[in-house]
């Protein structure tokens, strides 16, 4: 489909007035009379949209979305609904006909985000100061990775053809588990957490799909996405990868609590940056990190992401890439090609030239009737779908899944009362604080001793435990220590912590 760009500021993108109305496959009525989003009218570049969260709410599989576009309207029936939480889920849809394309939607409360392909490549986000804004994406010019420079020095004539790693981990590799981290620039760049945290569940379902179109045998598991205390200028790769450099520290002691297996910081900008994985080997567990601008959705996560599973860019892309191809194997490699519809498609990582699809490099797998990778063992090879299938087992061992604190379902603002990033709640949950007289807050933050709640532990204090020396009986707040009893090891309390709170 052919479509003029917009003389707009930003250059990545244009804007485009979209109404999706559903059509209803079952007998509810009403459903079809409802639009999805539709154009708020006189809107300036970029085009604000508002977003039905009702309709949304009530669409399942075999729904139609119909969706005006450049060159005309794009049909879409939905093929999945996956429902992460309360009032939190996502839509997948492919184009109703023969044409290639797809849409995806993640709702998080009151947020919203989606992406897609008709002819043209879109998305709707929010956008600071509130609201929403559709965007029709140019694949040309929209700001893109680059992997760190330790990757470009790997020489891939010196990797073997890789094979699946025994099994005997603590985890299958069915899932590799996943924590998000932001700065408040972030959230006030999306118009708030809700949007945001749509935008995180986009991105981490954009990554499901693609592996699920091109039969990798893992999928992302977001286990956590927190606002960090740090400002966004910490969370760059250096800094967010070296746990001692005083800056975004906290996030370390965050990824082991929830037991990750790869961390990723979500910024307001665009482009991305990842580490990369060119070995099997354990060390490669602390080089788990990458960086990803939600102004390049809608695949940055899944690119950069890829990085740290052994992919890399299309075999003569550049981008820090080695010169050879290949990255974790000589064939790790993105690929680009025409399909039969004669659009140049290029698969997650590769660059541009090319329309983005929703899919991992596989020679084995067709879109638009023609293969999304080369077959082979060297570096003319593109099998990053193979080439995840090898490390998905080793990479989903980083961390022995634990879901101590993701069971409790923390919203990314809770409580930190010592600053360190990791929640009070999960903190006390695996053993990382205490909560003697469980309120939910760490007793690290608390004067537990000032048993008259005087700001001090001092002689008054001392008397009460004296006082009230023997079995608790109801209350008893000579007993510091919460054991159900008054006695010796209140006393050595109150005199350890003796002075002010």
């Amino acid at each position: 489909m052919a479509f003029t760009r917009s003389a707009s500021p930003v250059a990545a993108w244009t804007t485009l007035a979209l109404t999706i109305a559903v059509t209803a496959a079952g007998p509810r009525p009403d459903v079809s009379a409802t639009r999805v989003w539709s154009p708020t009218p006189t809107a300036e570049l970029p085009m604000a949209i508002d977003v039905s969260a009702a309709t949304l709410a009530r669409i399942t599989p075999g729904d139609h979305l119909t969706t005006p576009l450049p060159g005309g309207a794009a049909r879409f029936i939905v093929t999945r609904r996956v429902e992460l939480g309360p009032d939190r889920f996502t839509i997948t849809a492919n184009v109703d006909g023969p044409a290639p394309g797809w849409l995806i939607a993640a709702v998080h409360g009151d947020g919203f985000a989606a992406a897609g392909h008709a002819g043209v490549t879109f998305r709707v986000r929010g956008a600071a100061g509130g609201g929403r804004h559709l965007e029709i994406v140019d694949s040309e010019t929209l700001e893109w990775c680059s992997v760190s420079d330790d990757v470009a020095t790997r020489r891939v004539d010196e990797m073997g053809v890789g094979d699946t790693p025994a099994d005997g981990g603590c985890d299958d590799g069915s899932s590799i588990d996943v924590l998000v981290v932001y700065a408040a620039a972030a959230r006030i760049a999306a118009g708030g957490t809700a949007n945001l945290l749509a935008e995180i569940d986009l991105m981490i379902a954009n990554s499901n799909e693609a592996y699920s179109n091109s039969d990798v045998q893992t999928q992302l598991h977001l286990v956590h996405a927190r606002e960090v205390s740090s400002p966004e200028s910490d969370l760059g790769l250096g800094s967010l990868t070296d746990p001692a450099d005083g800056r975004a520290d906290g996030v370390h002691l965050l990824r082991d609590a929830y037991a990750a297996d790869q961390v990723v910081a979500v910024v307001s900008g665009g482009g991305g940056v990842a580490n990369g994985m060119w070995t099997l080997e354990p060390d490669m567990a602390d080089l788990a990190f990458c960086v990803s601008g939600r102004d390049s959705l809608p695949f940055i996560m899944t690119h950069e992401v890829g990085h740290n599973l052994g992919c890399c860019h299309a075999s003569g892309d550049g981008g820090g890439c080695p010169d050879g191809g290949g990255l974790l194997f000589p064939y790790s490699n993105g690929h680009r090609f025409t399909g039969l519809s004669g659009t140049l498609w290029r698969t997650v990582m590769a660059y541009s030239p090319g329309e983005w699809s929703p899919l991992i490099s596989n020679p084995a797998v067709l879109f638009d009737g023609k293969p999304t990778g080369v077959p082979g063992d060297t570096s003319s090879g593109a099998d990053n779908a193979r080439t995840i299938n090898q490390s998905a087992p080793v990479v989903a061992n980083w961390r022995c899944h634990d879901d101590a604190c993701e069971l409790l379902d923390l919203p990314p603002d809770a409580a930190d009362c010592d600053g360190d990033e990791i929640p009070d709640l999960c903190a006390i949950a695996v053993g990382l604080g205490a909560d003697l007289n469980d309120d939910g807050v760490l007793d690290a933050c608390q004067c537990l001793t000032d048993a008259d709640e005087s700001g001090a532990t001092d002689f008054v204090d001392l008397l009460l435990v004296l006082a009230g020396w023997g079995p608790c009986d109801g209350v008893c707040p000579g007993d510091v220590d919460f054991d159900g009893e008054v006695g010796f090891t209140d006393v050595l309390a109150v005199l350890a912590a003796w002075g002010p709170c």
